[in-house]
């Protein structure tokens, strides 16, 4: 429990602890979107693969944000390729994250057996940014 000593304007409902927050949290949402990348990945997953790969993803993607990846997306395209892109604070902060102790290996070995054809990614640098 917190004490009300060191929290005292967040446990009295504060609108100035509001007012606080919210201007933080736009402070960072902007260094966010100024400073970080995305990478982006595609694959054309075997049939029957897909809920086995969407599992393993979701594995990864998870590890990666405790190394620190801002979050990552998983999309399914018309076009039948499978999407992801995960932003990052930069192409440095990526790179430690993969090569520090191994991810998940079993994990790792499910999407390598999905994927009948992967494709080269894509760094992305944001020019403007409107997603909430």
């Amino acid at each position: 429990m917190m004490a009300p000593e060191r929290y005292p304007l967040f446990i009295t409902g504060s609108n100035q602890l509001e007012a606080v927050v919210q201007n933080e949290l736009k402070e960072v949402l902007q260094i966010m979107s100024l400073s970080s990348i995305a990478v982006l990945y595609r694959w054309k997953l075997h049939a029957g693969k897909e809920e086995a790969f969407k599992e393993a993803w979701t594995s990864v993607s998870e590890q990666l944000i405790q190394r620190g990846s801002l979050g990552s997306r998983l999309h399914r395209a018309a076009d039948g390729l499978w999407y992801s892109y995960a932003a990052w604070p930069s192409i440095a902060h990526r790179d430690e994250a993969f090569n520090r102790e191994p991810l998940d290996a079993r994990a790792l070995k499910v999407m390598s057996e999905s994927i009948a054809q992967s494709y080269p990614e894509v760094v992305m640098e944001p020019v403007a940014d409107l997603l909430l």
